[in-house]
């Protein structure tokens, strides 16, 4: 985007966004989704569709592991241990389908961003670092048992049919799974996995 506004080949927007006393601009979620559209003063563009990346997890297996469902981990210490009870409780902490590549890059981006300050993404970005660096490959080996030869919908099945406990993905998963359910039944000749490709920040 930015290449384009230096070359001049895409305006500012920002009139179009504060107009009307910034109703555009106040119908954001967040002020930071749009701002990564932005330099400075000068709004190049928005966003026409965003969704959250977080973390599904099975409430049976949880309890299974002795862990309290309704009260789930909220820091990076509470959810190392819940890996530990669940690894303890002989359940497979977290599934991961890679054999498409693109799955794996949710957890090397959010460990290296929060683990690593921001410098193991730029590095790895700038193909400068190691992946060993900043603790990246350690957490990522600590917490993450990847199962290659899957595919990210038959880890999303996987997860449903109480074979692993968590899985990291973004918003639209339910429906999704409804449509993997109704593709694997022959009931649906597309699954909307495709829509996964779309922009989400």
């Amino acid at each position: 985007l930015w290449a384009f506004a230096d070359a001049g080949l895409v305006r500012d927007i920002s009139d179009f966004i504060d107009a009307n006393d910034g109703e555009w601009r106040n119908s954001f979620a967040s002020e930071g989704v749009l701002s990564l559209f932005g330099r400075g003063d000068e709004q190049y563009a928005a966003p026409f569709n965003f969704g959250p990346v977080g973390i599904w997890y099975n409430k049976a297996l949880m309890e299974q592991a002795g862990l309290d469902p309704e009260n789930p981990f909220t820091t990076w210490d509470e959810f190392l241990a819940a890996i530990e009870a669940l690894q303890d409780a002989g359940i497979t902490p977290i599934a991961l389908g890679e054999s498409e590549k693109w799955p794996g890059h949710f957890w090397f981006a959010y460990l290296a961003l929060r683990e690593g300050d921001g410098q193991a993404y730029a590095d790895a970005f700038n193909r400068t670092g190691s992946f060993t660096g900043a603790g990246c490959l350690y957490h990522a080996g600590r917490c993450v048992l990847a199962h290659h030869s899957s595919e990210n919908k038959q880890s999303s099945t996987a997860k449903s049919a109480s074979k692993h406990s968590m899985q990291i993905v973004g918003g639209r998963r339910p429906l999704q799974k409804r449509s993997i359910a109704a593709t694997q039944r022959g009931r649906n000749p597309m699954s909307i996995m495709s829509s996964m490709f779309r922009l989400n920040l």
